[in-house]
């Protein structure tokens, strides 16, 4: 038995939430460039694979680890991206949550019209006894 036919071939999606998960402790960790090196390459592979659920989610963390380098831009279009995919998924609480992240990058950039709504819109989406819609709601009676 040659050594080839005993190694496992490595399953795309499961090494992409590997790369994710990690790529989620060095942001954690303040390694935000190491972060989006491993969201990026989650990313690549979820490509190749029928995930749309763990792409959204990956674009997600991308867009985290994005903003926290300054890069709101680009953090802003994969928010945008991967709350429109949970939207036709049908996954309220996620897209809720992404839809929160996307009103905090709005709220760095200073307090706004555009801050508020969105994040009035996260509260829509989130259930009321979730961490995030407590979170949400305290962000926007801080700016009121």
């Amino acid at each position: 038995m040659t050594l080839s036919t005993r190694v496992k071939p490595v399953d795309p999606h499961r090494e992409a939430l590997r790369l994710n998960a990690a790529g989620t402790r060095q942001r954690r960790n303040g390694a935000y460039a190491e972060a989006v090196e491993l969201h990026s390459r989650a990313l690549e592979i979820l490509g190749r694979v029928d995930a749309r659920h763990a792409v959204a989610l990956t674009q997600n963390n991308l867009a985290l680890a994005l903003s926290h380098l300054g890069d709101e831009s680009r953090a802003i279009a994969l928010f945008e991206e991967a709350a429109a995919t949970l939207r036709e998924l049908g996954e309220e609480e996620h897209e809720g949550r992404i839809i929160a992240n996307l009103g905090l990058v709005y709220r760095r950039q200073g307090p706004s019209r555009q801050s508020d709504d969105v994040l009035q819109l996260a509260l829509t989406k989130l259930r009321p006894t979730s961490r995030a819609y407590e979170a949400v709601e305290a962000e926007l009676t801080r700016a009121g």
